[in-house]
């Protein structure tokens, strides 16, 4: 049967289009970015060829791969006679498969955690003195707006976490217990999460130019006062996010002889990302800078 009378180049189209959505530029929560094998065909001669085919198949292993670390299972199609009604059938029910799962990937197919910033404090802090409050503030700036949708759609993620090292007393043991506790903090494209604290159900395309908060930590007994807020925003293409923590404990202290307590030890913020890096999707790093340090 010839090739036209099976696949006509507008079925091919839809088929196209589907994939170009999920691994070209597409939008919103469409689209990794990624240069494409395959094209529309031109309606006027209204031919699909063995090789439009091969081409298409390409893009849609790539993505299947970077979204379950599978191959796609549609056959190649070696010569203008293998199109049949069959194989364009798999071939919708694949390119089908990869624009319902967009915003799936297999943890093959990202590096994690991918290290990028550090902010690092040693003297004491909250308690009876000045500050009370110590924080990380970082931005993150992508290429434009179209990267930082990339990034997220393709399984991206900002990462935070923090260490309270050496010190001693009950508020610094408290602390410790609090940042252990908490885990790790991760940004992803509709959500955000950590061991243990309370949610705003946010992600990165929830967010404004304002500062919304993400995720809270409080402590516990008589430090529950005490807290961890992570707050972020996004103007353009930037990215800002704040790791905040508040020695909020009311007089008297901890150890009942009316001092409150300061926080010692050395206390550190890491920012980390996970990031699409597998041979089917890649997607850029964002440029990572501090705007406050915890020192």
């Amino acid at each position: 049967m010839a090739v036209g009378e099976i696949i006509t180049a507008a079925r091919y189209n839809l088929m196209q289009a589907k994939v170009n959505s999920v691994m070209g530029n597409g939008s919103d929560d469409y689209g990794y970015g990624q240069p494409l094998s395959s094209s529309q065909v031109q309606q006027v001669t209204n031919v699909v060829r063995a090789s439009h085919m091969q081409k298409l198949k390409t893009d849609i292993n790539k993505a299947a791969v970077h979204q379950t670390n599978i191959s796609t299972t549609a056959p190649d199609v070696s010569n203008d006679d293998d199109i049949t009604d069959a194989v364009y059938a798999q071939y919708e029910a694949a390119s089908n498969t990869i624009f319902t799962n967009h915003l799936n990937f297999d943890v093959n197919q990202v590096t994690a955690p991918e290290s990028k910033l550090s902010s690092r404090r040693t003297t004491a802090w909250g308690g009876g003195g000045d500050p009370q409050i110590v924080r990380h503030e970082f931005k993150a700036t992508f290429d434009s707006s179209d990267h930082y949708r990339h990034f997220f759609n393709s399984g991206g993620e900002v990462r935070l976490r923090a260490t309270l090292t050496g010190g001693s007393g009950a508020k610094q043991t408290e602390w410790v217990s609090m940042v252990n506790a908490l885990g790790i903090v991760k940004l992803n494209y509709n959500t955000t999460t950590a061991n243990s604290g309370t949610s705003f159900s946010k992600g990165a395309y929830d967010l404004t130019s304002s500062y919304q908060t993400l995720w809270t930590k409080a402590g516990s007994g008589i430090y529950s006062e005490n807290l961890i807020t992570i707050k972020a925003k996004k103007s353009n293409n930037v990215l800002t996010m704040v790791f905040e923590f508040y020695d909020g404990e009311a007089l008297p202290g901890a150890i009942g002889d009316g001092v409150d307590e300061r926080v010692n030890g050395t206390m550190t913020s890491f920012v980390e990302q996970q990031r699409a890096t597998g041979s089917s999707v890649e997607v850029e790093s964002p440029i990572y800078k501090t705007i406050i340090s915890l020192g």
